[in-house]
């Protein structure tokens, strides 16, 4: 079954520094980080994959970071013919701030998040109390219900596969589709950018670089176009398969 994947872009964090996307590269340098909400259709009922960061002021407040908004999710969903309420499947790559904040404007659909990654959001490491917002309201907890715990890999519709890439976070995810143009992998935030792929980089922040470079070598073996999670260079296409 072969789909098409459309990059949703729902905003742009501007530049954020360098050295913190690929591990202590690039001193000095700064770069703009695209947010990603990802559209799969064609194969069967509509898939959304992340759903993207709060607003921009709550991102300044929270996070001391510029975020440039663009077209919300819901209304470029619109722009292609769907209803966010007619979406049913929502997948998360993982549970960081911007990618999981918009999932009320989705509501009727169910989640799926690798358990791993439920577990260690609801209480993280000091380290990562920021990027999972634990000492304010972290943005998925009012979405728990509707969340679908997974362990390991899982087929969840014919052509469309989760895979545990652990490293970034502890219960990372990549979604690797099937599509006309061969399989593409939704690598989430395993690389942030073209650079961290190509140059076996770590995307930052990574709580486990162990896991992130067993995870790097899986993706490899997996022989499949790679879409990064934050690169601007994925709007060169509007569409992939």
């Amino acid at each position: 079954m072969a789909w098409r994947i459309v990059p949703l872009c729902v905003g742009v964090l501007r530049d954020r520094p360098k050295e913190s996307i690929t591990f202590r590269r690039g001193t000095g340098k700064t770069v703009d980080l695209a947010c990603f909400s990802w559209l799969l259709e064609g194969g069967g009922d509509p898939i959304v994959i992340d759903t993207g960061p709060g607003s921009a002021e709550l991102t300044r407040s929270v996070h001391s970071v510029k975020l440039e908004e663009r077209q919300g999710l819901a209304e470029q969903l619109a722009a292609r013919g769907y209803d966010p309420a007619q979406i049913r499947t929502v997948i998360l790559t993982h549970l960081h701030w911007d990618h999981c904040y918009r999932n009320a404007l989705l509501p009727n659909a169910d989640l799926w998040v690798q358990e791993s990654e439920i577990r260690y959001s609801v209480f993280p490491l000091p380290c990562d109390h920021l990027v999972y917002e634990f000492e304010t309201r972290p943005p998925f907890l009012s979405e728990l219900t509707r969340m679908r715990g997974v362990d390991g890999t899982m087929e969840l519709v014919p052509g469309v596969t989760l895979i545990p890439t652990p490293g970034h976070s502890p219960g990372h995810q990549s979604v690797l589709v099937t599509t006309a143009d061969g399989p593409q992998l939704i690598a989430g935030d395993q690389y942030d950018l073209f650079e961290n792929l190509h140059d076996a980089c770590p995307s930052g922040p990574t709580v486990d670089l162990a896991s992130w470079y067993r995870s790097h070598e899986l993706v490899r073996r997996l022989g499949a176009n790679v879409l990064p999670g934050h690169d601007m260079a994925v709007l060169d296409h509007a569409v992939y398969g």
